[in-house]
């Protein structure tokens, strides 16, 4: 969710309380998945995808 947001890895680093090499690692399968190269192929990914998302499908609203 933090790289979706465009949070940098350092930041992750801290804010999860993980190493450089782990964020790196799990950033690359991250990457591989989405079939993406970049940051910003990621992010484009996500917002494409975001895009077709209508909320009414998964809010729970009891009446």
């Amino acid at each position: 969710m933090l790289l979706a947001q465009g949070r940098s890895r350092p930041y992750i680093c801290e804010a999860l309380y993980l190493s450089d090499g782990t964020v790196k690692t799990h950033i690359s399968h991250i990457y591989r998945k989405f079939d993406v190269h970049g940051r910003q192929e990621l992010l484009d990914a996500v917002q494409s995808e975001l895009a077709h998302f209508d909320p009414a499908e998964f809010v729970d609203i009891k009446n």
